[in-house]
């Protein structure tokens, strides 16, 4: 059987310069001894904080002082930008780090827009990174990401939730979606992505407290996700397949994906509603529906995709995957592969899907 594929030819070469965007106007970036702060248990601000092995996360208070603007140069292109006073800070210490190596630590958003970035090189022992960065007056979840190029270092990640002075603080459970989930790690890297999606209705736990985020993704899960974020249209037209029986849950979202086109079935005319997808699959499918929405590559365009497994990506997936990897949908692995061939589990799903629609939203507001 083969999979939903996209066939146009691609020519032109593109690429995408990575950038460091900010969640709100403003952030400050400062590493180690930039200025003097105390930690303050309990500071305005942060309501949670979550754990992982080795790292100490605390809220930080200039201690009465204001935090001038800080001069840096992010991009690495000469040019120094400005970037001003801070209106929440965090001290976040690294345990047992090796001499001589790089660390690297991130802070992203729940639009998995990079808060705040830096990295040094430690001496060893125990290495601390002094953030500062502005919100909004909202209440936001953030993932706080350490990396190393030191030899066995495993990628640490730490849920943060934040909340401004103006609003109440967040109990632990209050309107937390992913709370009755007793299968979710709360500072995995897919919570924000698992979070986005339960808020908004378009996915849903496979049996009472089980989400299930290492089960692989199926075909009828994926276009049933789609359809609800289309607020579940009527589809009375639509292919009829034989192996999609009326009455079954997600009839009505393969019904509405084929009258869409985002779904076409194998060659047997069979539609597989409990196939696992691939990474590769799931990006066409996503492709399609971004065709739908009129956005997608406007002519015949490609470029050569900088992953070490690059050649491994179907000829009718490479169209999707330069797309969904120029709007950083799909990443690749640490190991800088794309394993377009692997299934895609339900938490790499949900993460996808939330950057998939804040790709989708930019491109609709450019």
């Amino acid at each position: 059987m083969r999979p939903d594929a996209e066939k146009e030819p691609m020519k032109r070469n593109r690429s995408k310069k990575p950038g460091c965007a900010a969640l709100a106007l403003c952030l400050v970036l400062a590493c180690l001894s930039v200025l003097p702060v105390r930690a303050a248990q309990g500071a305005p601000g942060f309501c949670r904080i979550g754990e992982a092995p080795g790292v100490t996360v605390e809220p930080l208070l200039a201690d009465g002082q204001r935090a001038e603007a800080v001069v840096c140069d992010m991009d690495g292109d000469g040019a120094e930008e400005d970037f001003y006073p801070f209106s929440a800070g965090l001290k976040v210490t690294l345990a047992g780090t090796a001499a001589g190596r790089m660390y690297l630590l991130l802070l992203r958003s729940a639009e998995d827009e990079t808060v705040f970035w830096a990295d040094q090189k430690t001496g060893g022992g125990e290495t601390a990174f002094y953030v500062f960065f502005a919100l909004p007056e909202r209440r936001t979840d953030l993932l706080l990401e350490l990396g190393s190029d030191a030899p066995g270092f495993e990628r640490i990640t730490v849920a943060l939730s934040y909340t401004p002075e103006s609003a109440e603080p967040r109990e632990e459970t209050e309107n937390d979606p992913a709370a009755e989930f007793t299968d979710l790690d709360d500072g995995a890297w897919y919570m924000d992505g698992i979070r986005w999606a339960l808020d908004r209705g378009i996915m849903k736990g496979v049996d009472a407290g089980e989400f299930a985020p290492d089960t692989v993704m199926s075909r009828a899960m994926l276009v049933t996700v789609l359809y609800r974020m289309e607020d579940q249209p009527s589809a009375e037209a639509g292919a009829d397949f034989p192996d999609v029986p009326e009455g079954e849950w997600y009839a009505q979202a393969v019904r509405w994906a084929a009258a869409s086109g985002i779904v076409t079935g194998y060659e047997d005319g069979l539609f597989g509603p409990n196939d696992p997808l691939t990474r590769e699959q799931l990006a066409v499918i996503l492709y399609r529906d971004a065709r739908a929405r009129g956005l997608g590559f406007p002519g015949e365009e490609a470029f050569s995709l900088d992953f070490t497994d690059a050649g491994s990506v179907s000829d009718w997936a490479y169209e999707a995957m330069c797309w969904m990897t120029a709007r950083d949908v799909i990443r690749g692995t640490d190991a800088g592969e794309l394993v377009p061939r692997a299934y895609a589990t339900r938490a790499q799903a949900a993460v996808m899907l939330m950057r998939y629609l804040a790709a989708v939203e930019a491109e609709i507001n450019e």
